[in-house]
């Protein structure tokens, strides 16, 4: 009573037809394809001449998968890609500066809040205080360009331990704060995070000192980032900028937007997808602010 469904029903397709697309898909032909419940090909190893070698499994390819693997992977390799461009450009500012015996009382005073963060006496409890010390004082280096002589070294280190009394241990020696120095891999506000919280305790840019909090807060970002560059442009994720003010980075695109139209930055080269490259700005706003500002705060 069935033998009139021998043909193919209009608008499906025979097994045929799966097998033939199946087989020019990964590259091979149908007999090959019929042949690996025979054992004619190893299914854990790769299709030889296949467009990318896709190993085969007992049933499926899981393509959507492998897609959403490749997408998580592309994000962290673009935040690498930026951590190591941060990193890249704070080598930059301390490779070529000059070394110093002393400083001057606006250095001083950022050497004082170093040492009350970070002494061991201090309200601040830290997991290793002299370490934090030592990228403290690395960062101030690479903000001011300049490098500390071993007696200024020396003197910090001495500053530190006055400051701590007698809870050094035998471990808290000179020595061991060269050591730890020569492991700093991120001086302190090199960080996206810690630039803002820096740029939070600083008055906002008289351009936008009206304007609502939020676009106050990333000029004042921006202005942190311009004085951590020195005279070079300053890159700015929107993603970053959004996890660190606590919006989304729709907003914070928003607002780095606003900015260019309202003369507080400018854009000098625009981010670019297939790159995973992020935009560089350069703060505009009472230019130049690495000198201007620095001084007068």
């Amino acid at each position: 009573m069935f033998r009139g469904i021998s043909r193919p029903i209009p608008g499906t397709v025979t097994i045929d037809e799966i097998a033939d697309r199946v087989a020019a898909r990964i590259g091979m032909t149908k007999d090959q394809l019929q042949g690996l419940g025979r054992g004619k090909i190893n299914p854990a190893e790769p299709v030889q001449g296949s467009a990318g070698s896709i190993p085969l499994g007992n049933d499926v390819l899981c393509t959507q998968d492998t897609k959403e693997t490749k997408e998580t992977s592309d994000t962290k390799d673009t935040q690498d890609r930026e951590n190591r461009e941060l990193l890249r450009r704070a080598d930059d500012q301390c490779s070529v500066i000059e070394e110093r015996d002393s400083v001057d009382m606006h250095i001083n005073a950022e050497i004082d809040e170093a040492v009350a963060a970070c002494g061991l006496g201090g309200a601040i409890l830290r997991r290793d205080p002299l370490f934090d010390f030592a990228r403290m004082i690395a960062g101030i280096e690479c903000r001011h360009h300049f490098s500390c002589s071993p007696l200024l070294r020396l003197d910090i280190f001495q500053r530190w331990q006055d400051r701590s009394g007698k809870l050094p241990t035998a471990e808290d020696t000179f020595e061991m704060f060269l050591a730890k120095f020569g492991k700093v891999q991120r001086p302190y506000g090199y960080t996206l995070q810690s630039a803002f919280e820096r740029a939070k305790t600083k008055p906002a840019p008289i351009r936008v000192r009206s304007l609502p909090q939020g676009l106050q807060d990333i000029a004042k970002l921006c202005r942190e980032l311009q004085v951590v560059a020195g005279g070079k442009p300053f890159f700015l994720p929107c993603r970053q900028a959004g996890q660190a003010l606590g919006i989304p980075y729709r907003t914070a695109a928003t607002y780095l937007l606003a900015l260019q139209t309202l003369s507080v930055i400018k854009l000098v080269f625009k981010g670019e997808k297939a790159t995973k490259q992020a935009s560089m700005y350069r703060y505009i706003a009472d230019y130049p602010p690495a000198e201007n500002y620095t001084a007068a705060h």
